[in-house]
């Protein structure tokens, strides 16, 4: 899941593996920060051994993760925190129905519209900025040529950008359209016609 150790700010569930695979491991730091022992510096050093119990583990599709990885993202925003999450749904998840290759501020949905006989893909993008408690989107920068794939096994006749109406090129094979969107700025309709 990583390749070298990062900081991750609260203990971890102390697990021991009996038949599981260790997918990463823990190094604990040297001493507990407490009133009577302090170092000067946020974070303590860790011992350069690994600890006896693991940071995440995997048996069969189950995997687990030692530390509340997703309170953790939430409270400190840390990309490593982020990166290690998703890889281990990675390892769940191996056959994902949508990938798009967006910033990390792209939001994305996918409705299927049976009524329509018909995908549609709404894709988002803004970086919103943190003023005092509040984030705001002051600008829209555009972004360009954002691979799309999607897993649908049904045929697909056309797609289009919405509202333009304009034919957007694509590849299905094998239950998978690919396709490029040339262009979101704020919010782009791609339109998949069965």
């Amino acid at each position: 899941l990583i390749t070298s150790p990062f900081l991750v700010y609260q203990a971890a569930e102390q697990v021991w593996v009996t038949d599981g695979e260790v997918l990463a491991s823990l190094h604990e730091p040297y001493f507990n920060r407490t009133y009577g022992h302090y170092c000067s510096h946020q974070n303590t050093p860790y011992r350069t051994e690994q600890a006896q119990h693991p940071g995440a583990l995997r048996k069969g599709r189950v995997v687990y993760l030692a530390h509340p990885i997703c309170r953790i993202y939430y409270d400190h925003g840390s990309q490593f925190h982020r990166d290690y999450f998703i890889n281990a749904l990675r390892l769940v998840y191996r056959d994902p129905i949508l990938q798009v290759g967006m910033p990390s501020c792209g939001r994305v949905r996918l409705a299927k519209q049976p009524q329509e006989n018909r995908y549609v893909l709404h894709l988002l993008y803004a970086a919103p900025l943190q003023r005092g408690r509040t984030a705001v989107i002051d600008d829209l920068p555009p972004i360009y040529d954002i691979p799309v794939t999607v897993k649908i096994d049904e045929p697909i006749r056309q797609a289009y950008l919405a509202p333009e109406m304009e034919p957007i090129a694509f590849d299905q094979a094998e239950g998978r359209v690919q396709l490029t969107v040339p262009k979101v700025e704020c919010h782009q309709i791609v339109v998949l016609e069965l």
